[in-house]
């Protein structure tokens, strides 16, 4: 039982057809973690910029553009 290390002295011999797939594996998962990662760390940055962009347009006002609640955005004979 425990770990089975590789060696010379196994009686079957090296078995290269194993070191290959191990490193195939490692070479596909490693960039398979930073892909996920680097996706979560995108939404993060998207959701942050989008909530300082309303942030500002609530403080300094929206320019006249049509609001988010139906009204014209100017307060005027439009808002509700």
């Amino acid at each position: 039982m425990g770990v089975r290390r590789v060696s010379r002295d196994d009686a079957r011999g090296w078995q290269p057809w194993h070191v290959v797939s191990w490193v195939v594996a490692g070479a596909v998962s490693i960039p398979a973690v930073v892909g996920f990662v680097t996706m979560g760390a995108a939404v993060l940055v998207v959701r942050s910029v989008r909530d300082v962009v309303r942030q500002a347009r609530d403080l300094l006002g929206n320019g006249g553009a049509p609001g988010r609640d139906g009204t014209d955005g100017d307060g005027g004979p439009g808002a509700a």
